[in-house]
């Protein structure tokens, strides 16, 4: 009988897996001084240069806030130069000239306020049809000029720096 326990010990140990040294994980290298100075170098750099992004792109939208933040009320005032212009108009037949001369001052100083705030007047008589800055209101027939030529400028459009507030509305030449 001992021979049996001795053979049942002998399996069961036969059976159980041998332990042996778990696999540990690989250890982790530790970076060198060099390695770190250089790491944070490179973060340091980058910060740098996020940083120098954001004050470009800050200074950016600050000069568009700066000429462009006036443009809803400009838009505002352009059809308050238009009646002025034709008031100027009627004036020419039926009224004083001192109402008239009233009128000139008022326009000229309305446009030179305008003129202060970066708005310019698109009066493209004779120039070349541009989509961007003119809307065409009508083609008409005109073989002794060149076709897309403006001929007639039926209202003046305006632009506050580069950007259109109005287009002006214009009559372009066609070829017959």
């Amino acid at each position: 009988m001992s021979d049996d326990k001795d053979l049942a010990k002998e399996s069961e140990m036969q059976e159980e897996p041998e332990v042996g040294p778990v696999d540990a994980p690989e250890e982790h290298k530790e970076p060198t001084a060099e390695e770190v100075i250089a790491e944070l170098n490179d973060k340091i750099l980058r910060a740098a240069a996020e940083l120098e992004n954001l004050r470009k792109r800050h200074q950016k939208d600050l000069e568009n806030a700066r000429k462009y933040g006036a443009e809803g009320i400009l838009s505002s005032l352009v059809p308050v130069r238009d009646s002025l212009d034709l008031a100027m108009q009627a004036s020419e037949k039926e009224m004083p000239d001192s109402l008239k001369e009233g009128l000139e001052a008022t326009l000229k100083l309305f446009d030179g306020c305008l003129e202060n705030f970066g708005v310019e007047s698109i009066n493209p008589k004779g120039r070349t049809f541009d989509p961007n800055l003119h809307e065409a209101m009508v083609m008409q027939v005109d073989d002794s000029k060149e076709e897309g030529t403006i001929l007639e400028v039926i209202q003046k459009g305006f632009k506050l720096h580069d950007r259109v507030l109005r287009a002006a509305r214009v009559i372009v030449s066609k070829k017959s």
